[in-house]
């Protein structure tokens, strides 16, 4: 068995560039799979799958003929961090974190960072760590995944078409027969009673998950479907990176009885529930072992300089499995962090690539652009 400390690695090929390492923490999660799979193909670099449990990071490691290394990790006790970063050269998180231990390490030490965290408070503070990068050399990437991520280039993309626009309302639908991360699921029922601003008209609008809904046309479909407002990092970011003066992001199941399900608890109040610890620790075990209906997801940027007049541009990405395609543009990501020449500092997704950069990655997902004129229902 592979020990779990840093210092005991497989062995190496010496006519292999393994002189730099890729330490994927949470690597063998539903989305830290993928990303470890890709890049052990794309890339001869030593890959070190962290995570808290060895057994699973060595059960899943055991997968590969080399180069892929199990070691423990907790990201609540670095104690063991110092030795194991020697020679990363890049850091994938795909866990959520509660400190900036890391991350700042990783800043200082020049070491480069890509994050899929959908949380915005976590977000801003790495942001702040912006000079840090800057002196050591260090490129972090955030919003990295499907939203935030994609939903953040097809925003961008909205942007390159309708240059003055005004408004971009991201649209975000989900299938409830995925497999989902237990921190995906924690951070849902987290936000489900969230309280947040966006911007509208170039002011901050208070508004809550859950406690408004628009209707739109997902692709394949041939009616219009609610979507409720939800506190993803997406509307934050590219109101700020895009210059857009109003910007929300808006979410649908493809089962449309459980948007209404849910938006009638937060309504009546009764979704409070999820906020003690022991609700929603049963809650998340639940909703992993409950599974139904379609893996498909769809995620849309409807675009325009007057909602009055409607949407004059739209634009669209669907498919199956939304931890595959997370992990497909990490792993985009990380390829050109580690063979690109790009301005240290600390990016978001669309700051440093656009959606073209990304199509042989989605070649196996439906993309659709329509330029529209069309009256909203509501």
């Amino acid at each position: 068995m592979r020990s779990k400390i840093a210092s005991d690695r497989v062995s190496r090929n010496p006519n292999e560039s393994t002189d730099n390492s890729v330490l994927i923490v949470g690597g063998y999660g539903q989305v830290g799979q993928v990303i470890t799979r890709g890049l052990s193909k794309s890339l001869p670099i030593e890959l070190i799958v962290a995570g808290r449990s060895l057994r699973r990071a060595t059960n899943f490691s055991n997968q590969f003929d080399r180069n892929v290394v199990p070691v423990r990790l907790d990201l609540d006790n670095l104690s063991n961090v110092d030795e194991l970063l020697k020679n990363v050269q890049l850091v994938i998180m795909c866990t959520d974190q509660t400190n900036l231990d890391l991350v700042a390490r990783c800043m200082n030490l020049g070491i480069h960072y890509v994050d899929i965290t959908a949380s915005i408070g976590f977000i801003r503070t790495v942001e702040a760590l912006n000079a840090d990068a800057r002196r050591s050399g260090a490129v972090a990437v955030l919003s990295v995944g499907l939203s935030p991520g994609l939903t953040n280039l097809l925003a961008k993309r909205c942007k390159s078409r309708v240059p003055d626009l005004k408004f971009v309302d991201i649209f975000l639908v989900l299938g409830l027969g995925d497999v989902h991360g237990d921190s995906a699921i924690d951070w849902m029922l987290e936000n489900l009673n969230s309280r947040y601003s966006v911007m509208e008209k170039g002011k901050p609008k208070s508004v809550g998950s859950f406690l408004e809904y628009k209707k739109t046309t997902f692709p394949g479909e041939n009616k219009e479907q609610r979507a409720y407002r939800f506190n993803f990092s997406d509307q934050h970011v590219v109101a700020r990176t895009l210059q857009v003066s109003s910007v929300s992001t808006w979410l649908s199941f493809t089962s449309p009885v459980a948007g209404w399900f849910i938006y009638l608890l937060r309504k009546t109040g009764v979704s409070r529930l999820f906020d003690w610890p022991l609700i929603r620790q049963l809650s998340l075990k639940a909703l992993k072992a409950l599974r139904f209906g379609s893996r498909r997801f769809s995620v849309k940027a409807e675009a325009g300089v007057d909602r009055k007049k409607g949407c004059e541009f739209e634009c669209s990405v669907s498919g199956s499995g939304e931890a595959r395609v997370t992990g497909l543009i990490a792993v985009k990501v990380a390829e050109q962090l580690l063979s690109s020449s790009l301005p240290p500092g600390v990016f978001h997704i669309e700051e440093l690539f656009d959606l073209n950069q990304f199509v042989d990655e989605l070649e196996e997902y439906q993309i659709r652009e329509t330029t529209v004129l069309k009256q909203r229902s509501v």
